[in-house]
């Protein structure tokens, strides 16, 4: 029997170790991965998954990976079937993404016979305490399913059900009522431990060692007890490439994409030459004015297309002087949609989605935003600012009116509004 932890109790393991990771997985494994993707942006969550990246049985597995490869995210934390994840690993160390800087956090399938065969060194994978005891798991679950039906005896008149389920399309009715009295059921002295379940039908509070390959034999180094980690002081974990020292997680890219707006003067936008470079213009005090290479939609031909233009200002200077003074390079690119970036309803729902600029950043479409994004409370609780590069007021002024006491001009000495 081989169990697949909760993705809940992956991350809560996983939040000890790491911050970002890329999680990869099989597309017909019925999972919530709306969650999940929450989590890449979530600052609220703690963990963070940078992307969600699915298979089949047609995705070509280099493709894949090399996505992942592009993301920052080091850690990959991995959802197959034993032979599919044999082939990941097999098409990961093709691709050097099982050596140093790298993590590999999986579950029981993806550490079974063949794949453990492909299974890169260093591997941390999570195996239920009491995973293997059949005959345990069994009686725990005919008691749950006991104690569930005795309880829906005790408050319910309990219709019949229908008999053998081919060729049979009649609903027990009284079925979801005891699918939420099962769920929310516990048996706290079950063989297998205390047996509970989340919201998603997920099992809470099981125990797990946590297991690390090294040199082509699992390792227990510590075990999670259903609230938090426990590590083994005298079992050290060797991570991939046989280091000692704690990966960072992350690899930061020296090439960003940045997103900026149209908003004079801080980003003038231009239409390229015919050779499709940026023509060459002087400021009054004759200094050469510094132009960007920008992508974005044409607003002066139907259909908006996007075709390259040129982007000069304040912020574009700006960018030229921290890309020198941090190391990076950089693509600029106009934000789609023509918006700064405010949370819109999607469909009626409760549910929200940044727009702009805010939700190019927020779904990976930009790295940087470089605009003159106001900050309020509301962006701040997703993104990080810089200090603010201007501060903006409005100030009204008008004439004093002296040695006059009409209504008006007594209102005029009054008169002075910053905004």
């Amino acid at each position: 029997m081989l169990y697949c932890p909760p993705f809940s109790t992956v991350y809560n393991i996983f939040l000890c170790l790491h911050i970002f990771s890329v999680h990869i997985t099989h597309q017909n494994k019925k999972r919530n991965y709306e969650n999940l993707d929450q989590l890449s942006y979530d600052n609220k969550r703690g963990p963070k998954a940078e992307k969600v990246l699915q298979f089949s049985q047609e995705t070509n597995l280099t493709a894949l990976l090399l996505e992942a490869k592009e993301l920052e995210a080091r850690v990959i934390i991995l959802s197959a079937s034993e032979d599919d994840a044999a082939a990941v690993y097999k098409a990961a160390r093709f691709l050097n993404m099982t050596g140093s800087g790298y993590v590999w956090l999986v579950g029981e399938r993806e550490m079974s016979g063949k794949a453990l065969s492909e299974a890169p060194d260093g591997l941390i994978a999570l195996q239920l305490i009491n995973g293997k005891n059949e005959s345990a798991h069994i009686t725990d679950a005919v008691a749950v399913v006991a104690q569930s039906i005795q309880e829906l005896f005790e408050k319910e008149n309990i219709t019949e059900p229908p008999r053998g389920c081919v060729g049979n399309t009649n609903i027990w009715k009284t079925g979801p009522l005891f699918k939420r009295v099962l769920m929310s059921s516990k048996y706290p002295e079950g063989l297998t431990g205390r047996v509970e379940f989340n919201d998603d039908g997920d099992r809470k509070y099981a125990h797990y060692s946590i297991l690390n390959y090294q040199k082509s034999r699992l390792v227990q180094v510590g075990i999670y007890n259903g609230t938090q980690v426990v590590m083994n002081n005298q079992r050290k974990i060797i991570w991939p490439g046989g280091e000692t020292e704690k990966p960072q997680g992350f690899q930061m890219s020296t090439r960003l994409k940045i997103v900026t707006i149209h908003q004079e003067p801080f980003v003038y936008v231009k239409p390229t030459t015919q050779e499709g470079t940026c023509k060459e213009e002087m400021t009054l005090n004759g200094v050469l004015i510094k132009k960007v290479i920008c992508t974005g939609p044409n607003e002066t031909i139907p259909g908006r297309p996007i075709v390259p233009q040129c982007c000069y200002g304040f912020c574009v200077d700006l960018l030229i002087k921290l890309a020198m003074t941090m190391n990076f390079t950089y693509e600029v690119h106009l934000v789609a949609d023509g918006k700064f970036g405010t949370q819109e309803r999607v469909n009626n729902s409760n549910k929200k989605e940044w727009n702009g600029m805010m939700g190019e950043l927020l779904g990976g479409l930009a790295d940087m935003i470089v605009a003159p994004l106001t900050i309020n409370n509301e962006r701040a609780q997703y993104i990080e600012f810089s200090k603010p590069f201007k501060y903006q007021g409005l100030t009204i002024l008008v004439k004093k009116v002296r040695n006059t006491c009409c209504p008006w001009s007594c209102q005029l000495t009054m008169t002075h509004l910053i905004i």
